[in-house]
């Protein structure tokens, strides 16, 4: 891969690049956000409303066995987050605004 790409971003550390597709949904509140990945998933699975209902960043994350909720310090503290390590460095703030919802998805 990293022959590939302008730069040699992997050269150094190939184990960093985060193999599961990410996308980002980002706008002002209520601008739909959250009706929009409830209506992608055809589950709800953000809460929704005419007032804010979150103030915070949420991952959401297929998983094979149940459902689960991590919150920002165990996701960004566990080894196994590579993809999300860099987001450290936003401190104390922003980890308690930050979680991980893992879905039980067809």
């Amino acid at each position: 891969i990293d022959s590939r790409l302008t730069g040699r971003p992997f050269e150094h550390d190939l184990l960093a690049f985060p193999f599961t597709p990410m996308v980002v949904v980002v706008g002002n509140h209520s601008a739909g956000k959250s009706t929009f990945i409830n209506d992608l998933l055809g589950l709800k699975m953000q809460e929704t409303g005419v007032a804010p209902t979150d103030d915070g960043f949420t991952v959401l994350q297929r998983h094979a066995k149940r459902d689960e909720i991590e919150d920002g310090p165990t996701l960004l503290s566990c080894p196994e987050n590579r993809p999300f390590k860099e987001l450290q460095r936003f401190g104390q703030p922003f980890w308690g605004h930050f979680r991980r919802k893992k879905l039980l998805l067809p």
